[in-house]
């Protein structure tokens, strides 16, 4: 019975976030359309000029991607694993969303914990979600 429990947190977090974000999605899928831009985008499509989005080993040491100018996300990736190594574009500073709250995190590597549960995702700092 807790494995059922907690499986069905997750996936009510998840809805949650789904609809939080649905405005966002939106907009995203608007630009798409009229510009043309990708909606999902590798880190350094956003930071061009950022020498560390830029490696060619990124992809190798972190997971995360872009959603749009404004969403970092930072799935954990490997079975088991309950933190995630991300590294926060220095351009900008970045808020970490977590159980509804935003906390201030800033930039450059950090390891973030993630456990099953959430789904770490970033948000620039003057973003309009």
């Amino acid at each position: 019975k807790q494995w059922y429990q907690r499986r069905v947190r997750v996936i009510k977090r998840a809805l949650e976030i789904r609809y939080d974000l649905l405005p966002y999605w939106y907009t995203q899928f608007m630009l798409a359309h009229q510009k043309g831009t990708p909606i999902i985008r590798a880190t350094f499509q956003n930071y061009p000029n950022d020498k560390t989005a830029a490696e060619a080993d990124f992809d190798e040491k972190y997971t995360q991607f872009m959603v749009g100018e404004s969403i970092l996300v930072a799935p954990v990736v490997t079975e088991g694993e309950e933190e995630v190594d991300v590294y926060l574009p220095i351009a900008d500073e970045w808020f970490i969303h977590r159980n509804g709250t935003y906390t201030l995190v800033g930039n450059g590597s950090h390891l973030i914990p993630a456990p099953l549960d959430e789904l770490p995702y970033f948000v620039k700092a003057g973003s309009i979600l």
